[in-house]
């Protein structure tokens, strides 16, 4: 994507176009259920591949941007980030997502980034170059490597809760973070005499369909 300038001009139509449709949508009642489920304590965590963070308009399905290594952690893991926050390529700064910047085929400039090098030339020092905006979402098959170390760690000590349960909905599970993710989950709830239940318009594919002990095909 940023490497076509083509490319790049429509992946900017497109997070300008979802943040609208994000903006004019609302919590499912799948969202409102783990809400109550988090309101009674007895959510151990959402893990989230969707970018549009209606959950987040839900008291008890709060998260944090970025995520910090140690806890305690939010109820709420967004796995492929999220449209409202972009990220600075260059020193790591984190801004809410403002669409105006996301115009035409050239990354938006780091306003911090700028503010810094304003204040470097005012004191007699060198300028550099600012680094550029790009949306805190993961792309394609990429690692979001701002965040890896943090869900894992989250991942980790979810583990050692011993869940009782698992509910895998409304995901194909295409990507290879989220499917081991899922596995290693599924393992533990078993062994802690639990269940692990699959809920999609499509049944699960063989790579994972000895996890699930309860396969529901329909919508959530």
């Amino acid at each position: 994507v940023y490497h076509n300038n083509a490319r790049l001009e429509a992946f900017h139509e497109f997070l300008r176009e979802a943040c609208v449709q994000a903006s004019a949508s609302n919590p499912t009642p799948f969202h409102h259920w783990v809400n109550a489920l988090a309101r009674d304590r007895r959510l151990v965590r959402l893990y989230t591949q969707n970018i549009d963070g209606l959950e987040l308009r839900l008291p008890y399905l709060f998260t944090q941007t970025p995520l910090t290594t140690s806890g305690p952690w939010p109820n709420t893991i967004q796995l492929h980030g999220t449209l409202h926050y972009s990220q600075c390529t260059k020193n790591g700064h984190v801004l809410p997502t403002d669409l105006s910047l996301f115009v035409g085929n050239t990354p938006p400039v780091c306003r911090l980034c700028e503010i810094a090098e304003d204040e470097r030339v005012a004191a007699g020092k060198r300028g550099r170059n600012p680094g550029g905006l790009r949306p805190r979402i993961l792309l394609y098959d990429q690692e979001a490597d701002w965040e890896n170390e943090s869900i894992g760690k989250v991942h980790a000590h979810d583990l050692e809760a011993m869940p009782d349960a698992l509910i895998v909905a409304g995901t194909a599970l295409d990507g290879p973070g989220a499917r081991d993710l899922v596995r290693s989950m599924a393992e533990v709830v078993r062994k802690n005499n639990g269940l692990a239940i699959w809920i999609n318009k499509e049944l699960p594919k063989q790579n994972v369909m000895a996890c699930f002990d309860v396969v529901l095909k329909g919508t959530c």
